[in-house]
């Protein structure tokens, strides 16, 4: 009898009002669709794999000169990966998998509470990853009391003989409540009361190429959750704070959230968000702001949003207003 695989299935839709030339304008728009399938299982005890497609497809309107949508689209792997599983304390898995370096990427766009990951807008103010946070290496990892604390060590970048690879790693611990597993969540909806911290490093020796040549690149953080149940209402409190070392765009970067998620009303509960987030590099500072309101059917299963963002870049302002709905089985 063939072992038994597990299929999961993820889908997001997103209506974006803005004007790509221009910025700051929201007479354009563009719809997004990013989907993902999921499969994993054990061949044999202590040895698993997890083999993930991810596919995105955007459609935007006046995108030409004659006002004609323009469409585009990919489709790829987004997980690969071999696990070798001797004790909940010691894991060694290789493949292509989500970069182990904060909480961010631990939960990936599904399961954090904005709708859009962290980023200034596309320039990069995190930790090295890769395509949706994904990179190829090996990563050693353990779960201590089942979620209480977790340590991750990985080499990435393997796939690549012209740079030297990137070493990066994680320190996980949850002071109340629990987080088993190679990944966690940014919200938990209220199903356990947590508050996490985290700590995280990653090293490339001549990671930054430069018009003098090359210099080494190093990244720390920290990160910090807080959810806790009021009643029947759920406040969210997060933050993560980033310094870097290199002749890299910024020094250092930071952002902050609150989120208060309200009890049942009808078949919905109502969650306002904001969002700030901060970098810092010699050519000045750069920052976004996000305000959204969620509306949770069920948790994770079945969610939606409607949002407006406004960020400075440069001293180039942008404005855009965004409608999602995300979907999910397990």
């Amino acid at each position: 009898m063939l072992p038994a695989v597990h299929v999961g299935v993820r889908l997001r839709v997103a209506l974006k009002f803005q004007n790509p030339g221009k910025p700051a304008r929201l007479d354009d728009q563009s719809m997004n669709a990013y989907g993902e399938l999921r499969l994993g299982g054990t061949v044999v005890p202590k040895v698993s794999y997890a083999l993930n497609f991810n596919a995105t497809g955007l459609v935007a309107s006046g995108s030409d000169v004659s006002g004609t949508a323009a469409t585009s689209g990919r489709a790829g792997i987004l997980d690969a990966i071999v696990g070798l599983d001797f004790l909940p304390e010691f894991h060694l898995w290789a493949g292509q998998m989500v970069v182990p370096v904060d909480r961010s990427n631990f939960s990936g766009p599904f399961f954090i509470i904005p709708w859009n990951y962290p980023g200034l807008a596309g320039v990069t103010a995190g930790p090295r990853e890769g395509p949706s946070g994904r990179n190829v290496g090996t990563t050693a990892w353990g779960d201590v009391g089942h979620g209480s604390f977790k340590y991750y060590a990985g080499i990435f970048g393997l796939d690549n003989a012209k740079q030297r690879p990137l070493y990066t790693g994680s320190l996980r611990f949850a002071a109340l409540g629990k987080e088993p597993g190679y990944y966690n969540r940014s919200t938990y909806l209220g199903t356990q009361n947590v508050l996490a911290l985290g700590l995280g490093a990653q090293y490339q020796n001549d990671g930054i190429t430069t018009d003098t040549g090359a210099s080494d690149y190093s990244e720390l953080n920290a990160d910090v959750l807080g959810e806790f149940q009021l009643g029947s209402s759920v406040l969210t409190a997060e933050g993560a704070a980033y310094g870097f070392l290199g002749q890299g765009a910024y020094d250092s970067s930071f952002f902050g959230l609150a989120a208060f998620l309200t009890p049942e009303l009808g078949f919905a509960r109502v969650q306002p968000v904001i969002r700030y987030q901060q970098a810092q590099g010699q050519d000045g500072r750069d920052w976004v702001v996000d305000a959204s309101l969620n509306v949770v059917v069920s948790g994770v299963a079945f969610r939606g949003t409607a949002g407006f963002q406004h960020a400075d870049l440069g001293n180039i302002p942008s404005n855009m207003i965004q409608i999602g709905l995300q979907t999910i089985q397990l």
